[in-house]
């Protein structure tokens, strides 16, 4: 019974299940037609795997752009988190007394300053120093200024005139008031512009100015002179560069000699004989800069002679150039040459040649010398036709510590057969990263100069100590 009945229900199972799987198009098929168009039908089966793909498609693309919202979001917030910042920046600055909206870092607590305690003023390290071109790019938020904007104030004091730079004793004035803008031209990356000006009031603005114009031309004799202080615009170029190459065109200062006018090239306060009166200060012209390599540049240039400033005295034009080498490593020479019509020192050439080098980490030796010839005699105590002069100096300097630092300058000039001899020790000393300190004992002295017939071409004082002190503070 039980076997039977098991055999009646797989029967009827059967038959239930072949006509649930009968269709009107193939109820009339055999069995195993049916099984293959049953199993051969897959698109209902296609259709919901293109459906299942379109999903997965519009997914990714919503979550593509829930992250670039995500995105846009950081964005943003990093921005307010900036801005903030630079106004928190910008009102402490504002709020810190005495700052005027300037960070004065170098001359209050950055490092040791001179009102710091607890730090040794000639030992310890000086801080970095406080700069107007800073102070203005952390105003604007830029990590660097588009344009460099600073300069000095020189105050000098002498006991005796030394009759080159410091020829006002006895009283402290202002030697340089100095401002200057400059965008150097860059060319590593392809064309570059740049260009620079200088502004000087002082003393030294007399010496500074293009003494070697016509008389009114630019800032000779053009209403710039105010008893002995004088405006000169000593530097007034643009600067073009590519790669290695670089060309100054308009009015700057000259390549010759190691002294410079700006008291913060110098370490001695006073300035070399050699230095004043025979080598030019400022040109007129194009000057070219080529770096060979990282130890050798090719000058090369044309000028209108000496001291000129957009005009030609006498229709001056002549040749500047030189070159500089590193024949090793602490070492390099520099020769240069301006040689034509040099204008208000007449026809003729000026060479200078210069051996620095550094001995140790502390001290540094140079030697140099100038040779100059000329047909026009310019001397004031000279009777020949020429002027002809010849110089060696060396200076010796040896740093104690970034704070302190000492010097020794002697040279001997001959201009048309008078020697002359000057002897200087000095001292820098920086109490603050912003302020340099420089006193010194100076003694000049010209053999010929005394006797019956005493002979002195240069006009300046000889068997003379000279003491003198500046100070320097940069912005």
């Amino acid at each position: 019974m039980r076997m039977f009945s098991r055999k009646v229900w797989l029967v009827l199972a059967g038959a239930s299940l072949g006509l649930a799987w009968a269709t009107p198009a193939s109820a009339e098929l055999p069995l195993a037609e049916k099984a293959d168009v049953i199993f051969a039908d897959g698109d209902d089966l296609s259709l919901e795997l293109v459906d299942y793909q379109k999903r997965c498609q519009r997914a990714q693309e919503r979550a593509c752009k829930q992250a670039e919202r995500d995105r846009e979001k950081c964005l943003k917030e990093q921005e307010k988190v900036a801005k903030k910042a630079c106004k928190e920046r910008e009102k402490t600055c504002r709020t810190k007394p005495g700052r005027d909206g300037a960070d004065w870092g170098g001359m209050y607590d950055r490092g040791c300053g001179l009102f710091s305690d607890g730090c040794s003023h000639f030992t310890d390290e000086l801080g970095d120093p406080w700069t107007l071109s800073g102070s203005i790019a952390e105003a604007m938020c830029l990590d660097e200024p588009c344009i460099n904007v600073g300069g000095w104030m020189e105050l000098g004091y002498v006991n005796e005139s030394d009759g080159v730079f410091n020829t006002d004793p006895d009283q402290v004035n202002l030697q340089q008031g100095w401002l200057f803008a400059e965008k150097v031209a860059d060319g590593s990356e392809g064309f570059g512009l740049g260009g620079r000006v200088d502004v000087i009031y002082g003393t030294d603005g007399a010496n500074t100015q293009a003494f070697g114009n016509n008389p009114g031309e630019y800032d000779f004799l053009n209403g710039f002179d105010h008893g002995i202080y004088a405006w000169a615009i000593p530097q007034a170029y643009v600067q073009v560069a590519m790669g290695d190459l670089s060309v100054k065109i308009g009015h700057f200062f000259t390549i010759q000699g190691y002294e410079v006018v700006g008291a913060t090239g110098n370490f001695f306060y006073s300035h070399a004989l050699s230095m004043n009166f025979m080598e030019p200060f400022t040109h007129t012209g194009a000057l070219a800069t080529y770096a060979i390599d990282e130890g050798t540049e090719l000058y090369a240039g044309i000028v209108y002679g000496w001291d000129t400033g957009f005009d030609q005295f006498n229709g001056s034009l002549s040749w500047m150039g030189g070159l500089k080498v590193s024949p090793m490593e602490n070492m390099s020479i520099i020769y240069t040459s301006c040689a034509g019509n040099l204008g208000w020192i007449g026809d003729g050439y000026s060479q200078s040649l210069i051996a620095t080098t550094n001995l140790s980490d502390n001290l540094t030796s140079v030697i140099g010398g100038d040779l100059v010839h000329s047909n026009n005699n310019v001397l004031v105590g000279s009777t020949g036709d020429t002027f002809n002069g010849i110089s060696v100096y060396n200076y010796l300097i040896y740093s104690i510590s970034d704070r302190v630092g000492v010097g020794m300058r002697n040279e001997w000039d001959k201009f048309d057969g008078v020697s002359y001899q000057t002897l200087t020790v000095g001292l820098n000393y920086r109490p603050m990263a912003n302020v340099v300190l420089r006193p010194e004992y100076r003694y000049q002295w010209c053999p010929a100069a005394e006797g019956a017939t005493p002979k002195n071409p240069l006009g300046i004082p000889v068997d003379e100590s000279i003491f003198g002190v500046d100070a320097i503070v940069t912005f």
